[in-house]
């Protein structure tokens, strides 16, 4: 039902007046600035890691938060959380007897949907829930989305076409570098102006260290469909099946949607392997991919009919690792 910590919010009297502390003396960056009207705030998001910091200054003294401040003065104000899916945990809270601010999902920043838990039921604390399938997090000034979720908000265009003629590429093999080189194409791709659309089959959790890179490129979007654990190749878990089918809906979404041009599926080889998606819908997404948008797939073992339909393939080729002599993955390297 609940996720990571999505992010921690404070009240404060004026946004501006909380950057020395913030922004200058503890090094945090405001990668994003809005307002929200339906909650009566300016909001600033200051990335920590995998999760934020929210500074709210109230529109108006008669606001929640506004309210809030003038009976308790500046602070945090809500903590929130990300939830799968947030109308079955509203519904799970009230059969508990929990008060709820929102009986439905309502608007949030940058149009996620939200809604709070009232303190009275969480010992003082006002919790707010965040659907993970409906917004991507904020990294940067207008509509840049990243990292975890299902995000439609793309950065403003020019118009133009980015690519005029994309191929379907793929990278497999039992060697490393496999969602390296794909990063790489990722970030040069950016580079050029070309937007980018990567969803990660079977990976969730939160520390790769592309996630936090990412945060600094408006034109890369990257969304995780997984659990943070192994996925049981002759077993898998009935919720490795249902994310990855997940994964392959957003993606076919995505292709179809035409607005991207890279789209990189890391990982699918290995989600097709372990059966937890079809040849079938995999080979699909090939008739899916519009003629402009490069297409890239990941992952070892990719399957005969994929490597033969690709316009592109590599193979990464193990001659050497250091897990061999018990070197364990590296933070920066491996991660």
């Amino acid at each position: 039902m609940i996720g990571k910590v999505h992010h921690i919010a404070i009240a404060v009297h004026s946004i501006s007046g909380a950057l020395p502390a913030f922004a200058d003396a503890l090094g945090l960056t405001v990668t994003h600035t809005e307002e929200v009207d339906s909650q009566g705030v300016r909001v600033a998001i200051l990335p920590v890691g995998a999760t934020w910091l929210e500074l709210i200054e109230p529109l108006d003294e008669a606001s929640p938060v506004g309210r809030f401040l003038s009976r308790h003065g500046e602070g945090i104000h809500h903590i929130c959380f990300e939830v799968d899916d947030l109308e079955a945990t509203l519904a799970q809270l009230k059969e508990h007897g929990m008060r709820l601010v929102d009986d439905k999902p309502r608007q949030g920043v940058e149009g996620a949907r939200i809604a709070f838990v009232h303190p009275a039921s969480t010992h003082g604390v006002l919790i707010e829930l965040h659907d993970r399938c409906s917004v991507a997090p904020l990294t940067g000034e207008g509509e840049m989305p990243l990292a975890t979720g299902s995000p439609h908000h793309l950065p403003e265009s020019d118009g133009s076409r980015g690519l005029e003629r994309g191929i379907v590429q793929v990278y497999t093999g039992n060697g490393k570098g496999k969602t390296t080189a794909a990063l790489g194409l990722a970030l040069r791709a950016a580079g050029q102006g070309l937007r980018v659309h990567i969803v990660q089959f079977m990976k969730g959790w939160p520390y790769y260290g592309e996630l936090g890179a990412l945060q600094h490129q408006p034109n890369i979007t990257l969304v995780q469909f997984g659990r943070a654990g192994f996925v049981n190749r002759q077993n898998p878990d009935p919720e490795d099946v249902q994310r990855a089918q997940e994964a392959l809906r957003h993606s076919l979404d995505v292709l179809h949607d035409g607005q991207y041009d890279v789209v990189i599926l890391d990982e699918i080889n290995v989600a097709l392997d372990f059966h937890l998606v079809s040849l079938e819908q995999v080979l699909g997404l090939f008739e899916a991919r519009p003629p402009h948008v490069e297409l890239v797939l990941t992952g070892r073992n990719a399957h005969p009919q994929v490597i033969a339909r690709a316009d592109l393939v590599t193979e990464m080729v193990e001659v050497k690792h250091p897990y061999s002599t018990g070197v364990q993955g590296r933070k920066g390297i491996e991660y």
